[in-house]
């Protein structure tokens, strides 16, 4: 967190604009004592605004303690940070227990993009785009590799993706050469 933190404040500084921060939190990290604090207080130590960050999080490690999950995620939340489910479709959890977090933003796991081409996966995609809109959240479709793929995907109504399609993953140097050249 503080290593994206530092990196993130060094292009806002620098007058690059990256768009929200995403960083990993694994079920461990969740289930500190102080974690809504560290969070809080690394944001403030590097100068990030809390709506500049968006927490990424499997539903598996959310559910593996489901209140204190949730009153972190509210926290967070209510402090201005998005809070995002990676993944989401592949663990086994209850939709029940995830009306309960505060959701912004659902990631749609790759392997039912991998799969569009098939019904039962064009299926699944249809009705998590239909559930994430119908609760209020933003959609993100992870590992889009083929044109095909980001049609069919905008053609159902998400329009966020990440992706071979766009970009192979790249050191935070290269990052920022890729953000001058794109005139941000």
């Amino acid at each position: 967190m503080r290593t994206s933190c530092a990196l993130a404040k060094q292009w806002l500084d620098s007058g690059r604009r990256t768009g929200r921060l995403a960083v990993n939190i694994s079920a461990r990290q969740l289930s500190e004592e102080r974690f809504v604090q560290k969070i809080l207080d690394i944001l403030a130590e590097h100068g990030i605004s809390p709506d500049q960050l968006e927490i990424e999080l499997t539903e598996s490690a959310i559910m593996r303690n489901i209140e204190k999950s949730v009153s972190s995620l509210n926290q967070l939340r209510d402090a201005g940070i998005f809070i995002a489910i990676d993944d989401f479709g592949i663990d086994h959890s209850s939709l029940q227990r995830l009306m309960e977090c505060p959701i912004n933003i659902i990631k749609i796991d790759r392997f039912f993009v991998s799969q569009i081409g098939n019904r039962k996966s064009e299926a699944i995609i249809a009705a998590i785009i239909a559930m994430a809109k119908s609760i209020g959240a933003s959609l993100v479709a992870e590992g889009v590799e083929t044109a095909a793929q980001a049609d069919f995907l905008h053609r159902q109504g998400c329009h966020l993706m990440q992706g071979y399609l766009y970009s192979r993953p790249i050191p935070a140097k290269e990052f920022a050469a890729f953000l001058d050249s794109s005139g941000t």
